[in-house]
């Protein structure tokens, strides 16, 4: 059997094994020590995500955040309607032509 002795010594390296710093524990399976650090992550994660969420608000609503383009440049350009009807005039006649010619057209 073990003496007193031979405990005393287990325990205390035991005990002596299980102190130290908090991140620097000899454990291979640290419960709290991991809870903490997954939690410290998440919460910096969490102010960083809060701090850009509130860095693009402002740049959007400051109007910095997209280039405007000018009025000038999105008017819709004027057709000019009497090209279009010469257009129109030169198919119908050739139209009228193949029409004479016999060839059906749909």
């Amino acid at each position: 059997m073990i003496d007193q002795k031979t405990k005393k010594e287990i325990i205390g390296k035991e005990i002596s094994n299980q102190k130290g710093s908090f991140l620097s524990s000899k454990k291979i399976i640290h419960p709290k020590r991991d809870w903490t650090i997954l939690l410290v992550l998440l919460f910096v994660f969490y102010i960083s995500d809060i701090i850009f969420g509130i860095y693009m608000y402002r740049k959007i609503t400051s109007g910095n955040m997209y280039v405007t383009v000018p009025n000038s440049e999105l008017r819709v350009e004027v057709l000019k309607t009497e090209k279009i009807h010469t257009l129109i005039s030169d198919y119908e006649s050739r139209k009228a032509e193949l029409i004479k010619k016999g060839i059906k057209i749909n």
